[in-house]
């Protein structure tokens, strides 16, 4: 049984306890029939626990109500995911609408601006310097092993102060 498996059965015969120990005081089981509280509460647990797996009619009651329970959670469990995707769907479609969108002009007057630089030779010198800083962060090592990794891992990274 997984370690998260022995902690729910934990959980629902804590919680069971809890529920038998409230019938024992609410129908003077304790102190009129059974002097002693928690045992008077583990006796009605273990008797519910031996019903439960000795009668089929009273394990197949719980096998339906515990199904239509676990249906119930199911959908809000699906319906609470539904909605984290919409939100990030959102978010990611508000991404998607900048507001120098819609000014045209703005446009391309930043488009000329870039342009009008652009001679030959700044963008050699541009490209050369891309392929220089690209070169330098690409790993030493292509390989998938220690000695690949202990090489890729280096100090000799400069990035560009601002």
């Amino acid at each position: 049984m997984t370690p998260g498996g022995s902690a729910c059965i934990r959980a629902l015969s804590r919680r069971l306890l809890a529920r038998a120990k409230g019938f024992v005081l609410k129908n003077s089981i304790y102190p009129g029939l059974i002097g002693d509280l928690k045992i008077a509460s583990h006796e009605l647990a273990s008797e519910f626990w031996d019903h439960l797996l000795s009668r089929p009619k009273d394990a197949a009651y719980a096998e339906k109500r515990l199904g239509k329970l676990f249906e119930l959670r199911g959908i809000d469990f699906q319906r609470r995911l539904l909605s984290k995707k919409r939100k990030v769907q959102e978010s990611l479609d508000a991404m998607d609408h900048l507001p120098d969108d819609d000014d045209p002009e703005r446009t391309v007057k930043t488009i000329g601006a870039l342009r009008q630089d652009a001679t030959p030779e700044i963008t050699v010198e541009n490209r050369q310097r891309f392929e220089h800083v690209y070169g330098r962060l690409q790993p030493k090592s292509a390989g998938h092993d220690e000695t690949a990794w202990s090489a890729n891992r280096r100090a000799d990274l400069a990035y560009p102060s601002k």
